[in-house]
């Protein structure tokens, strides 16, 4: 098949595709015609790794909010009194935040990762460019 041949069927294909008018076994079919160099699932990875960052904001968040309320109510209580429930606490809630920063900062890390793909895949196959969001 010539290249132009080529580059039209390919075309052709991923029109098929931003249409919607495929399903199921035709649009991988036609996805892998597209771009058979192409890793089918870095998009999905890439939501993975962004749901992966919202999961290392809740967890980093929480101890600061339990944090939040001790501090509001602490004249409340005597802190010397329930240190035995106050050190264990601290140490979940320290926890708690490496677990947090270490998700983010992989997330992060992650998502500049398939970036660097998605803007490769771009360059390789500069016909479906204009495709790529």
């Amino acid at each position: 098949m010539s290249a132009r041949g080529k580059q039209s069927a390919l075309s052709a294909n991923f029109h098929l595709i931003r249409s919607g008018k495929t399903h199921g076994h035709e649009r991988t079919t036609a996805a892998r015609q597209c771009d058979p160099g192409r890793n089918p699932g870095a998009p999905v990875r890439e939501r993975t790794a962004l749901s992966s960052l919202r999961t290392g904001i809740a967890v980093f968040a929480l101890p600061l909010s339990v944090l939040s309320v001790l501090i509001a109510t602490s004249r409340f209580y005597n802190i010397v009194a329930v240190l035995p429930f106050l050190v264990p606490l601290l140490l979940l809630n320290l926890g708690l935040v490496v677990l947090g920063s270490w998700l983010i900062h992989h997330a992060i890390h992650r998502i500049h990762h398939y970036d660097q793909l998605i803007r490769n895949l771009r360059q390789k196959y500069r016909s479906l460019a204009e495709f790529v969001d």
